[in-house]
């Protein structure tokens, strides 16, 4: 550096002179050896602001100042601070910077501008002999070099120091004519003790490829060695890395740079995901970040390349994936819950910075990315996952106890540009709240996949759904027991961990409230404008003044429109919104060409493209040829060659965790070959050995599952094998029961209890009375096919494990002697429901004090609805129309219902209004209207 680059820095008053006494320090360097110093620095405030006209760009009234210290190493950043007249002040104070005698203390102090890149002011440089004794508020003054002031006022800068010595320094002692402290005019000095410490290689390099030192060195990047304790912006995050860029030429200044630095990203990455391989708490979340960030074609990233945020998102993302300094100790620290805690968070957070580059490059116009930066908080929120991502890592390195929040922040409807704020609309909830949810109809963490299975099929639909060119449905096809619904419980599960699905709808036969179509858009509605502030504030404005929209209609278009498709054009949001839907063909009017899977393929197109929709169903012929014909929607199935492959293996591994191990090694091949790919024949077979029928050994069950012949449904011959060690049906008084009991079961409209049904069979007709120990008699031995049959738990909803033990047992063709007849079922329930209700339904069900209270207004109605209405008369309250829907008239269930009209109308009215079911009052006397004859 020539000499005319440096001015002589000293107290203010004193210029070019030093000032002596017992606290002066001098350039003489101490007598004892070099020691390492700890400085505590307090960066005060700048002075003489107002007077830089270079910075008059049209929004000097807005300009934000910063400092960025260095002492080689470790970098430390102020807040982005907004003047006030002529001062920025900060009072910020950084406590872990370490300076010996081969090292300086640089200090930039940068104006944050908007059409251009931040402004460096000056950089103040001190020595290692500058620091060594503690000095008192000093202002320095720092003369601009391609900046310019109206009046002969400088601009200062107020610092204290103070310094704790550490072990002493072992290295040659300096020359004792020490620099002067430099003010540097608008570029770094040359000196090599200004440049920073060479990047430490304790870095293990993954066997086969190169170290992320080695590779950063190759784009001119050392590792950021520690993170900033306070980041104030977006640009001050680039700015942090100035010092970095200036010794690597053009570093982050040309497009092509930031791809250099994206691939690093990528690496850091891919190193994460080969490294948690075995960790099944992590790996598959590593792989859906790796998915989205290694989608992000360079072409993108080239395009926006020059864009402050932009750059900001890749710094960030490029440091707080630098987690490979150390594999061993990287894999004793994911070890610890908490540790995976954190790298969970910083995968989540570096998959919203990707998604976030994905939608913001879309826009290629730069003034409407200023206006988004300056209008819109792009940039707050920008500033915001940075500091984030840079703490996150620096928990994770440090071992450190991080809170991270349970719902991880997002910038998906910033983009929007609507101001929200709907918490002044006290009233947008509860209207939102009129809407119906399906309650249950959620996927279930328990019925995901085995770990280690399914894996190709699992990193397809990551994939698609990370793509941004994909389509925007994907129809997942295969026949009853392929294991499909188990793959959209496990994707729904990997999405939810990282805060990533939307919303999920599990239809379910024989559940009434998992079964409606129209229950999958309102839900959704309702899911949105949980996750989406911006959406729910548009969905709060559409169904404001109209109630039939809330609660009247079952109209798929009306719903559709009104809920989802009308609001969302008001709302953009950031990255894929994914949707689950499975068993589509257990859905409500899925029959012919004009049900909810027609609905699917006309309409998914009229949603945003950044939606994606998965869904699995049985390839039934009209659900098939309509998602074929569909161009917005892809189709697999789960016979797919190229994903199928690995199937045998993948029941191989599940016999293998549920059977026991010796059990295994002897019959473990023969059963997988048997299960003929169906993951239910193995899952059935597991449970029926581990809960063999009285007077069977293990061995016998083994044999018996050998000697099954194979058929063209092989499940059958398998369900026919455990009902008949059950029940002994040439026993007339077993074959009854069997067909009572299990015929209600399966003729329910919602899952009942072994209490809830014993209690509603009650009421059943003489000729079908029975003993009322039936049900758990019946049911008790069944647990390799029916869930909720404890029998430490009567009050557990009993359901088949799988939806084709339904489909067996009601097909004759099939089932045999064990079909069950749902119609002469669905009598007996009709029976018993109306039974109960003339019996148990009176004036003032819950004892309420007042009848003219509105239910809101009850204190503790839920309460006392559960103690004084049972969820028997609760069932028989809410089904009896259904029910009554499939059975004949007949004279006697007419003056049944004549009895009930007549003496009980408005008890039975009452009971649904407290159930909060008193639309299904006119469901009922519809159905009714048209039974009559």
């Amino acid at each position: 550096m020539m000499a005319s680059d440096r001015l002589a820095l000293a107290p203010l008053g004193r210029p070019g002179s030093r000032s002596s006494g017992p606290d002066s320090h001098t350039g003489d360097p101490p007598e004892s050896p070099p020691r390492r110093a700890h400085l505590r620095l307090n960066i005060i405030h700048a002075d003489g602001l107002d007077t830089v006209t270079g910075l008059l760009d049209g929004f000097v009234k807005r300009r934000r100042f910063y400092v960025i210290a260095t002492d080689g190493v470790t970098t430390k950043i102020t807040k982005a601070i907004r003047r006030e007249k002529q001062l920025a002040r900060w009072d910020e104070t950084f406590n872990s910077l370490t300076i010996d005698p081969s090292s300086r203390l640089k200090l930039r102090l940068f104006a944050k501008r908007y059409l251009h890149s931040d402004a460096l002011v000056g950089v103040l440089e001190l020595s290692y002999y500058e620091l060594v004794h503690d000095f008192a508020p000093r202002d320095f003054h720092l003369a601009l070099a391609n900046l310019s002031t109206r009046q002969s006022r400088r601009v200062t800068l107020r610092i204290t120091i103070t310094t704790e010595h550490g072990e002493r320094y072992s290295e040659p002692a300096l020359s004792a004519n020490a620099p002067e402290p430099s003010l540097v005019l608008g570029k770094v000095d040359d000196d090599p003790a200004c440049s920073p410490s060479p990047t430490p290689s304790a870095a293990e390099t993954v066997s086969g490829t190169p170290s992320v030192a080695e590779m950063l060195n190759r784009v001119g990047l050392p590792a950021v060695d520690e993170a900033a304790g306070k980041l104030g912006t977006a640009s001050a995050l680039v700015a942090s890395m100035a010092n970095y860029a200036e010794q690597a030429p053009g570093a982050l200044d040309q497009a092509e740079d930031i791809c250099d630095t994206w691939s690093v990203v990528l690496t850091r990455m891919k190193w994460i995901v080969d490294y948690t391989d075995k960790i099944a708490g992590i790996h598959p979340y590593a792989k859906i970040a790796w998915s989205v960030l290694s989608l992000i074609p360079k072409t993108i990233l080239a395009q926006v390349g020059r864009d402050e945020n932009v750059k900001a998102l890749v710094l960030a993302m490029h440091g707080a994936l630098d987690l490979a300094r150390d594999a061993s100790a990287f894999e004793s620290s994911i070890q610890d819950s908490a540790q995976r805690d954190i790298l969970m968070a910083i995968l989540t957070h570096a998959c919203d910075c990707g998604e976030f580059i994905q939608t913001y490059a879309k826009d290629t116009q730069f003034w409407k990315r200023l206006w988004k930066n300056t209008g819109l908080g792009v940039d707050s929120r920008v500033e915001s996952y940075c500091s984030k991502l840079v703490a996150l890592r620096d928990g994770f390195l440090r071992h450190a106890t991080v809170t991270i929040e349970k719902t991880t922040f997002q910038i998906r409807d910033v983009v929007s540009g609507v101001s929200v704020q709907i918490e002044r609309v006290s009233s947008t909830s509860s209207l939102i709240r009129e809407i119906p949810y399906a309650s249950g109809a959620s996927f279930r963490s328990d019925k995901g996949c085995l770990e280690g299975t399914r894996t190709a099929f699992l990193d397809y639909i990551t994939d698609w759904v990370n793509d941004p060119e994909s389509t925007r449905g994907l129809v997942l096809f295969g026949q009853a027991g392929t294991g499909k619904s188990s793959i959209a419980h496990e994707i729904a599960r990997r999405f939810r961990g990282m805060h990533r699905l939307a919303s999920s709808f599990m239809f379910l036969r024989g559940d009434q409230s998992s079964q409606e179509s129209h229950l999958l858009f309102t839900g959704l509605a309702h899911d949105l404008s949980d996750r989406y502030p911006a959406f729910r504030s548009s969905l709060g404005r559409a169904i404001q003044y109209d109630t039939s929209i809330r609660r009247g209609t079952k109209d798929l278009s009306i719903i559709f429109k009104s809920l989802l498709s009308q609001p969302l054009k008001d709302t953009a949001l950031v990255g894929p919104v994914f949707v689950v839907i499975d068993a589509l063909d257990e859905a409500s009017g899925v029959i012919g060409r004009n049900g909810l899977h027609t609905f699917l393929t006309h309409h998914i197109r009229d949603l945003p493209p950044n939606f994606r929709f998965l869904i699995t169903s049985r390839p039934e012929y009209d659900i098939k040829h309509a998602f074929d014909e569909a161009e917005s929607i892809s189709v697999i199935r789960m016979d797919d060659p190229g994903l199928s492959s690995a199937s045998e293996r993948d029941i191989r591994a599940y016999l293998e965790a549920n059977l026991p191990p010796d059990l295994y090694l002897e019959h473990g091949e023969n059963f997988a070959r048997k299960a003929e790919g169906l993951f239910q024949w193995a899952a059935a077979a597991c449970r029926y050995i581990q809960e063999p029928p009285s007077g069977l050994t293990e061995e016998d069950i083994v044999q018996r599952l050998l000697e099954l012949a194979p058929g063209h449904h092989p499940l059958d011959a398998l369900y026919t094998m455990i009902l008949e060690s059950y029940f002994d049906l040439d026993d007339p008084r077993v074959q009854r029961r069997y067909q009572s009991v299990m015929g209600q079961l399966f003729s329910a409209f919602e899952p009942l209890s072994s209490r809830s049904l014993t209690d509603l069979r009650r009421y059943s007709h003489p000729d079908d009375a029975d003993n009322p120990n039936s049900v758990p008699a019946t049911v008790r031995n069944l647990g390799s096919l029916l869930g909720g049959v404890s029998p430490t738990d009567s009050c557990r909803p009993i359901t088949p494990l799988h939806t084709s033990f339904r489909d067996f047992l009601t097909t004759k063709e099939r089932a045999g002697k064990f079909w069950i007849d749902v119609a002469a079922s669905h009598h007996q329930m009709a029976y018993c429901c109306l039974s109960l209700l003339i019996e148990n339904v009176h004036f003032n069900m819950c004892n309420l004090v007042s009848s003219y209270q509105k239910n809101i207004d009850i204190p503790d109605i839920y309460s006392l609805v559960s103690q004084h209405i049972s969820h028997a008369l609760s069932y028989a309250s809410r089904f009896w129309g259904d029910h009554l829907r499939h059975v004949p008239f007949q004279p006697n269930f007419a003056e049944m219902l004549q009895e009930l009209l007549l003496t009980k109308f408005p008890f039975w009215l009452e009971s649904l209004s407290l159930l909060d079911c008193i639309d299904l009052a006119l469901q009922a006397l519809s159905t009714l209207k048209e039974w009559l004859p």
